[in-house]
């Protein structure tokens, strides 16, 4: 493959005005919809266990196998093997 130089591309002061402003247009859109979530992200991590639904004494099982085996150590021998 033959390379070749760049294209230059003329630029005029009222297109770098019109691309800042762009720019900061959307950095503004931006910081505004960012900040709703970091209030309620600050609100919910200042959550209590009770709160958020678990109990102190146990903590809820992180996958569906340890919910699984939790499930089975509850059982007594006769239900696990369908008595």
């Amino acid at each position: 493959m033959i390379r070749s130089n760049p294209t230059a591309i003329p630029l005029r002061a009222s297109d770098l005005k019109h691309l800042q402003a762009t720019i900061e247009e959307r950095q503004k859109a931006a910081d505004a919809a960012a900040k709703p979530a970091d209030a309620g992200a600050t609100s919910n991590a200042s959550a209590t266990q009770e709160e958020r639904g678990q109990s102190s004494g146990t903590a809820q099982p992180q996958s569906a196998a340890e919910k699984r085996k939790k499930d089975r150590a509850a059982m007594s021998v006769n239900e696990r093997i369908g008595l």
